[in-house]
């Protein structure tokens, strides 16, 4: 048995053909949710390891962090080892949504805890954007995003974050890194670009 028809066993497993097309476009988003929540449940279980001495180091006061950050590990293995059964298969916008909705819960609260530190704004503006290209029906992405928003702000506020001052911490970031770029590319010919 050669490397490719491992590598082809493999896939099939992982990504089956199919066999029919769902009768109805909820049926249609499942199937499509069945494909991405492979890969998304694997890099989740390892993505937010790297990230728990940071966080220690940055927030040395917020024990809560790093137990956030190894929760998504364990959401993502149990989600993991889910979809390989017949019954999450086909429920499989529910095991997606329960993954975003970890991810987006917890690392608006992650951020909300930091009191809005730029470090961790940067990171949490990305994971605000990730449900927007997943498979699901909006209501459930929509959902998950404004709820992530109103948790940062309810632990944030609630742990002393100063918004206006977060948000000008973020646009001197953006302003600086605006004047690197144009330093980089050399175009005189561009507007100076300035934020209030």
């Amino acid at each position: 048995m050669n490397a490719e028809s491992i590598l082809q066993k493999i896939r099939h497993i992982v990504f089956p053909e199919r066999d029919e097309f769902p009768p109805s476009y909820f049926g249609e988003l499942n199937y499509q949710c069945s494909r991405v929540i492979f890969p998304a449940s694997l890099v989740c279980i390892f993505a937010w390891l790297n990230y728990v001495g940071v966080d220690r180091q940055i927030c040395p006061n917020e024990p809560l962090i790093p137990f956030l950050r190894y929760g998504l590990t364990v959401v993502s293995l149990i989600i993991f080892i889910l979809q390989f059964f017949k019954f999450f298969k086909r429920h499989s916008m529910a095991l997606l949504a329960i993954l975003g909705l970890y991810l987006e819960s917890a690392t608006g609260i992650i951020t909300g805890l930091a009191k809005g530190d730029p470090v961790y704004m940067g990171g949490y503006f990305f994971v605000l954007m990730i449900p927007l290209v997943a498979p699901m029906k909006k209501i459930i992405l929509w959902s998950e995003i404004l709820f992530s928003v109103a948790l940062f702000f309810i632990v944030g506020l609630s742990h002393g974050m100063d918004v206006s001052m977060t948000f000008k911490k973020l646009a001197g970031e953006l302003t600086i890194h605006v004047d690197n770029l144009q330093k980089t590319l050399g175009d005189n010919s561009t507007k100076q670009i300035t934020i209030p």
